[in-house]
């Protein structure tokens, strides 16, 4: 499906393209139809001579009178040069040096944030199958609640890399920053970033591109990476070989995944229905949130931005050293700066 999606989609620009094409061309005969009506001793032509010079073909008054509304009624009516345009689906934010961090808009939307008791009945189960008891009570803590987000924002299609960081901090925090078997760490997701890092990076991006670039809140990165799935993630209900974790504990399903017991180059992994890359796994992401067992029985119910004061911030999606039950849509773990928390970055519109 996503394969015949973005043909159409490809199909779908070359036909504003080409639309756009017949606008101007309307537009350039109009006004040579104009133009032509003034000859260079001043006097003025009639209309009808005007339109048939341009056209080259002769026409009656009539016809040709209402062949120049019509080019007119086209030329300011289509939306093709502007008019009515809609909102830029990526941006590329130029980081300077020639690097440019690619974001996707999200548009707003409603979505049951947390997971249904069916879930976490299998969460129980896995956990005991795994390592032989119980989780205890953290699984309660998701109970579902309808959230509602109701501002487009943009976000990071990918995690912010190592090359993205350095060029914005000038600085070089990871572990794996050295190149791995020939292999360009670069592209790797910057890691050994705590919270306070991470929010320095936003405000360091924002004075130098004048916008608001941020964390999300954790309502917002659920949203974004359920992307309308209602699953355990954004891709099924099982974890096994769809990201980089500790795939010697996968889930809902025996078959194991690969133990890389490191991160990887951003984007290897299928994208979720909005094309963000690494919503599971490969680093845990940071979220502005504070961290709070019991927030959501009561928040509001939109746009929740978190309480005001917790046990730390907020982590999601699991990271290279988690397994698969760490790395489901809506588990939040505080944390600390380490080897395998990351994070990526919004962008607030006015």
């Amino acid at each position: 499906m996503k394969q015949y999606r973005r043909v159409a989609t490809r199909y779908e620009k070359k036909a504003i393209n080409f639309l756009a094409f017949i606008q101007v061309a309307a537009i350039m005969v109009m006004l040579h139809c104009i133009f032509t009506n003034l000859c260079p001793n001043g006097l003025t032509l009639s209309a009808n001579e005007g339109i048939s010079e341009s056209l080259g073909v002769s026409l009656s008054p009539r016809w040709r009178s209402g062949l120049v509304s019509l080019l007119a009624a086209f030329a300011l009516s289509s939306p093709c040069l502007g008019q009515d345009k809609k909102p830029e689906k990526y941006l590329h934010i130029d980081l300077g040096g020639g690097v440019k961090m690619k974001l996707v808009r999200i548009e707003p939307g409603k979505f049951m944030m947390g997971s249904p008791e069916e879930e976490q009945a299998l969460v129980r189960k896995e956990f005991h199958r795994q390592f032989g008891s119980d989780p205890g009570d953290w699984v309660a803590h998701e109970k579902q609640r309808a959230v509602e987000i109701t501002k487009p924002f943009y976000m990071g299609v990918y995690a912010v890399t190592q090359h993205e960081y350095v060029t914005v901090m000038d600085k070089k925090p990871s572990t794996f920053s050295r190149d791995i078997a020939g292999v360009d760490t670069s592209r790797f997701p910057v890691e050994c970033v705590s919270w306070d890092d991470a929010m320095e990076f936003c405000k360091q991006l924002s004075k130098l591109r004048g916008k608001t670039f941020d964390l999300p809140t954790e309502a917002e990165w659920e949203y974004a990476c359920r992307a309308g799935s209602k699953d355990a993630f954004h891709h099924g209900g099982t974890l096994s070989t769809q990201a980089n974790y500790n795939g010697d504990y996968p889930f809902g399903t025996e078959k194991k995944g690969a133990n890389l017991k490191r991160p990887v180059r951003v984007g290897l992994y299928e994208p979720n229905e909005f094309n963000l890359y690494d919503m599971h796994g490969n680093v845990a992401q940071w979220c502005k949130d504070w961290h709070k067992d019991d927030y959501y029985r009561d928040s509001p119910l939109q746009d929740p931005q978190g309480p005001a004061t917790g046990a730390g911030k907020v982590l999601r999606g699991g990271s290279w050293n988690s397994n698969a039950l760490g790395c489901r849509g809506h588990v939040a773990i505080p944390s600390h700066a380490a080897s395998d928390i990351g994070f990526r970055v919004v962008l607030r519109l006015p």
